[in-house]
């Protein structure tokens, strides 16, 4: 006995199919471009490590927030950036290739280069300071990347007094990951936020840094939500994540 072929089922059959590979390949393919999208500027730059020296990534993870602002410095000549805590030199790196990266442009650094105690025995560390000088070499040599080795307490009143004098022109860019105290923090923002130009933009990190949830002293969030409180009006917020990032206005 010959049997007959179920046309309405084998073509239901197709039909079923063929939705459930439309619906998948719309849907896998749109998250994975999608992926690719927001993922490959990250693995770029986090494979982009020959030559360098680099035993941890506390940065790249801002990367596709800092992405946006590239078109901010293109057609600026003459971009200063301050950079207050730079470890190893990997956010510095991305800062003098992105932001500051004109003929006439400077990217001031402050650090102690001493390895957070909370993260290293003092017989893991290594000479930190040799590294970024290793890292940045090429900058330091052309004196695009001026190292200024010390707490930023001292620091930053001496970049402020050169700024005050006409010494130094008002930054550009600045990024603040240094002590994470929040008083701190609060000193840091407060004396560069003088130094910020009108329509400039100041990065600060570890707005979601929760390490301490019991001692919130020990953490930046204070001292940012209290200067946000503070100089309400004056900012326009570009990012508010981990990090936050604010342009000034006036």
């Amino acid at each position: 006995m010959v049997k007959t072929i179920n046309y309405k089922k084998i073509l239901l059959f197709i039909v079923i199919i063929t939705t459930i590979f439309i619906f998948v390949s719309f849907t896998g393919g749109f998250a994975l471009l999608k992926l690719i999208k927001t993922s490959k500027p990250l693995i770029t730059y986090q494979e982009n490590t020959t030559g360098y020296d680099f035993s941890v990534d506390w940065f790249s993870h801002n990367l596709k927030s800092w992405n946006k602002y590239k078109a901010f410095f293109e057609d600026n000549e003459n971009s200063q950036c301050l950079e207050i805590g730079a470890l190893e030199g990997r956010s510095t790196l991305y800062t003098v290739q992105n932001y500051c990266n004109s003929k006439n442009s400077k990217t001031y650094v402050i650090d102690t280069w001493e390895w957070p105690i909370s993260y290293y025995t003092p017989q893991e560390q290594k000479d930190l300071f040799a590294i970024f000088s290793y890292n940045l070499r090429d900058y330091i040599k052309n004196k695009k990347v001026i190292p200024l080795r010390g707490e930023s307490r001292k620091m930053l009143p001496q970049l402020a007094y050169e700024v005050s004098q006409n010494k130094l022109q008002k930054f550009d860019f600045v990024y603040i990951c240094g002590s994470h105290l929040a008083k701190d923090y609060m000193f840091d923002m407060a004396l560069s936020w003088e130094m910020l130009k009108v329509d400039g933009i100041m990065a600060v990190a570890g707005y979601g840094w929760d390490k301490f949830k019991e001692n919130p002293e020990l953490t930046p969030k204070p001292a940012i939500d209290g200067f946000l409180v503070s100089y309400k009006g004056d900012y326009e917020i570009l990012h508010k994540g981990f990090e936050v990032h604010l342009k000034k206005i006036r």
